[in-house]
């Protein structure tokens, strides 16, 4: 009988242990955020900036990755307004560059090729864009690139690790 009193003890003994113990956190179904991505994307009618005016003209297309081991995926669209401003917009996935190395977006037309910018991550983590506004006329160059740059050196063009080729879409 005292084997069974004491086997009945324990068993009192570790539910009330498991009663007792912390509750984990509590994780909520709902929605924790949202990331909003300003993207002028295909549509029936020209688009208007109000600094720039209407789009004369639209073009955008994929940017995949072209380097092995170095996955790129995403869009690049560009515009060209009513007061002469070139705009380009550009998103995509990649990983994380290294420490001291980033990504950078150009457009070429095959003979010259002009650097967008450097592409930014406000959460940190593989999704990156660039956004470029200038006063000269590019809609001869279709070609965007995505290449992997030191810090050091933002002046010419690096290795090319992601390509892709705008065309235009007539509104």
């Amino acid at each position: 009988m005292n084997a069974r009193i004491a086997s009945t003890l324990v068993i009192v003994s570790l539910l009330s242990l498991a009663a007792c113990r912390k509750a984990g956190p509590e994780v909520s179904s709902e929605a924790q955020g949202a990331d909003v991505f300003r993207v002028i994307m295909p549509s029936q009618e020209a688009q208007k900036k109000p600094a720039h005016g209407e789009e004369n003209w639209f073009a955008y297309g994929a940017v995949t990755g072209s380097e092995p081991g170095i996955a790129i995926s995403g869009v690049a669209n560009a515009q060209y307004f009513q007061d002469g401003t070139f705009a380009v917009n550009a998103r995509i996935n990649s990983p994380v560059p290294a420490k001291g190395t980033h990504y950078d977006g150009w457009i070429t037309d095959g003979t010259t090729t002009v650097r967008m910018g450097t592409f930014s991550s406000p959460t940190g983590d593989v999704r990156m864009g660039l956004m470029f506004e200038g006063k000269k006329d590019y809609r001869a160059f279709t070609t965007f690139l995505v290449t992997l740059e030191t810090d050091t050196d933002v002046n010419t063009v690096g290795k090319v690790v992601g390509e892709g080729t705008v065309k235009r879409y007539e509104r």
